[in-house]
């Protein structure tokens, strides 16, 4: 009996929702024309995102280009019933901005703005669709920059990393988005605009804010974020291969590295059916690694040039 009334009211719902055309003509009557797509070749290039061995085709795609529509576009498929999925730069590859094909995919991509700069209290005012790596961009002359650095950061937006709390290398010493964050301002499912955080050191209450970050579009849409800025490093270096004597920028790893390295490369070989390399001239990747005394149980020595012998590694 229970399974039989869900069934007729999901039934109910989805006779009472507005098909394509009437759902256009509502969103039409309230926003400008230009910002909502519908015919096919205009929402071909949503129908995924950057997993895109999933792909869908959206019944509308809603181009917002101010807070006041993305409250409108909002406010029309609440009243109508209608899914919203939100996209930023379409780069994840968790599939967070696959549409529906029966919903309205909501683009921020006209979102790419600076807003403010505090350089006092280092942190920034943006808009969800500005890239993360123009953040850093745009404070490097201050001396500052946005510590998250997903692989994609060069064409990711702020609002996604928020949305899925990307990381990056950078997360090992300054955390995920979430910990790089300071204030959100969303619209909720109803459209209401709401501001989540502050600019004050700690805020009482639950941590909505961290509740927000990661929840990938489901418990509202970013249209401001305020980030956290920090002082660019004063020296920054890269482990890189060397010979002869090594400088002062270089460092040298563990004497045991090149044993981890070598084991490494040997379990990589075995899997893809051929030889691997490390890049480290040092380091045999054959089936038999041939193991010198420097490999032992004593760190390698030093040659007469100052450089460590072969069987080592110098970065």
């Amino acid at each position: 009996m229970a399974d039989t009334a869900i069934a007729d009211a999901a039934e109910q719902v989805l006779a009472s929702r507005p098909d394509k055309a009437q759902l256009i003509d509502k969103l039409v009557a309230k926003l400008p024309e230009h910002v909502v797509l519908h015919a096919e070749e205009d929402l071909r290039p949503f129908e995924c995102d950057g997993l895109s061995a999933y792909r869908k085709l959206p019944m509308i795609v809603v181009l917002p280009e101010t807070i006041e529509q993305v409250q409108i576009a909002m406010q029309v498929c609440y009243a109508n019933d209608v899914a919203v999925v939100a996209r930023g730069a379409g780069t994840g590859l968790s599939g967070g901005a696959l549409p529906m094909e029966n919903g309205v995919l909501l683009s921020l991509a006209k979102f790419k703005q600076i807003l403010d700069i505090d350089t006092a209290n280092r942190r920034a005012t943006v808009q969800p669709g500005v890239r993360n790596l123009a953040i850093s961009e745009a404070v490097s002359d201050l001396g500052l920059y946005y510590a998250p650095d997903p692989s994609s950061q060069i064409a990711c937006s702020i609002g996604g990393n928020v949305a899925e709390n990307s990381g990056g290398v950078h997360c090992l010493k300054y955390g995920l988005t979430t910990h790089n964050i300071i204030e959100l301002e969303i619209v909720t499912v109803e459209g209401e605009r709401m501001t989540i955080g502050s600019e004050a050191l700690d805020t009482p209450g639950y941590d909505l804010l961290a509740l927000m970050t990661g929840s990938e579009g489901l418990l509202g849409v970013i249209v401001q974020v305020v980030v956290k800025l920090l002082p660019l490093p004063a020296k920054q270096s890269a482990c890189r291969r060397g010979r002869g004597r090594a400088s002062s920028s270089h460092a040298r790893l563990p004497w045991w590295s090149p044993i981890m390295a070598t084991k490494s490369c040997r379990a990589i070989s075995q899997s893809v059916g051929r030889s691997a390399r490390t890049g480290w001239s040092a380091i045999s990747c054959s089936p038999k690694p041939q193991i010198g005394p420097s490999f032992g149980t004593t760190p390698p020595r030093k040659s007469r040039g100052g450089g460590l012998q072969r069987g080592s590694l110098m970065l």
